[in-house]
C-alpha cells in the first residue's frame, strides 16, 4: 500500500467514525467519501437507498458478515467484510489485481449501512460447525432463491453449488441424494 493510499484510508476511517457518532451521513461526509472513492461511493449510496444491504450475525459468537446486492439485473448478492474483502469480480480485478481502487462499491455500501444502521439484520444460531444442514438452513433463510447465491460451498470434502439445491418445505429431504455423502 502506498503512502497516499494509507492517508486516504486514514481519512476515510475518520469520516466513518464521525458518521457512526452522528448516526447519519452529512453532505460534507458524503462529499469527502466521494472524493476518496469516486463513482463507487455514488453506487454504494444507490445500493443502500434500495435496501440492498443485510448483515448476518452468528449467535453466540456475534461475528457478522454483510450480504450486499449488486447492480446487475440478476441482483446477485456478494459476501462482504467491509474493511477486508468482497466476493465481487471488481474486488479481485480492480483492487487486488490492478490496485486501481481502495475498495469496491459493495464494501462502501456495507460500511455506510453499518455506520448509519440502515441494513436488515439476520441472526443465525449455528449449533455445530460440523452440521452441513445448519449451513444449508442459513442459505435457506437468507435467500428467496438459492440460485442467487453464487459461491460453491464445501462440506466434508464435497463441493455443493447452491444452484443445485431444491427449494421448498422439506428441502433437506428433497436434497437427500445430493447431500448423502455430506
Amino acid at each position: 500500500m502506498s503512502v497516499t493510499e494509507g492517508v486516504a484510508l486514514a481519512v476515510a476511517d475518520a469520516v466513518w467514525s464521525e458518521i457512526r457518532s452522528a448516526g447519519h451521513a452529512s453532505d460534507e461526509h458524503l462529499s469527502i467519501l466521494e472524493t476518496l472513492f469516486g463513482k463507487n461511493m455514488l453506487r454504494a449510496c444507490k445500493i443502500l437507498d434500495e435496501g440492498g444491504v443485510r448483515r448476518v450475525t452468528g449467535a453466540p459468537s456475534g461475528r457478522s458478515v454483510f450480504l450486499v446486492v449488486g447492480e446487475s439485473k440478476r441482483k446477485e448478492e456478494y459476501i462482504c467484510f467491509p474493511e477486508h474483502l468482497c466476493t465481487c469480480y471488481s474486488f479481485f480485478y480492480d483492487i487486488v489485481g490492478r490496485g486501481q481502487q481502495l475498495c469496491c462499491k459493495h464494501q462502501l455500501a456495507a460500511r455506510l449501512a453499518e455506520a448509519v444502521s440502515k441494513h436488515q439484520e439476520i441472526e443465525i444460531a449455528i449449533l455445530s460447525a460440523r452440521q452441513p444442514a445448519t449451513h444449508l438452513a442459513f442459505m435457506e433463510s437468507c435467500y428467496d432463491n438459492s440460485s442467487s447465491f453464487t459461491m460453491p460451498l464445501q462440506y466434508s470434502g464435497v463441493w455443493i453449488n447452491p444452484h443445485m439445491l431444491k427449494k421448498g418445505s422439506g428441502w433437506r429431504e428433497a436434497n437427500h441424494e445430493l447431500l448423502k455423502d455430506v
